[in-house]
């Protein structure tokens, strides 16, 4: 899964909306270390790793859709 750099502190914001538990260092996003931070992701919040793929591109779709309004 790819995850749009320029828009992570966007994708982040919402994530910590949700999952108000989470800290910065769980939601610390390093270049082409996609998958250790989805199952970072998922640990701390006790969805599969299918759900939270899905959660992540789902923000990434609604920032977009936003964005281009």
């Amino acid at each position: 899964m790819k995850i749009q750099v320029h828009n992570w502190w966007e994708l982040k914001k919402r994530l910590q909306k949700k999952y108000s538990y989470l800290s910065e260092e769980d939601l610390t996003y390093e270049y082409g270390k996609e998958q250790e931070l989805i199952v970072r992701l998922q640990k701390k919040t006790g969805t599969s790793h299918e759900d939270m793929v899905r959660i992540i591109k789902s923000f990434q779709v609604a920032y977009l859709q936003h964005a281009l309004l």
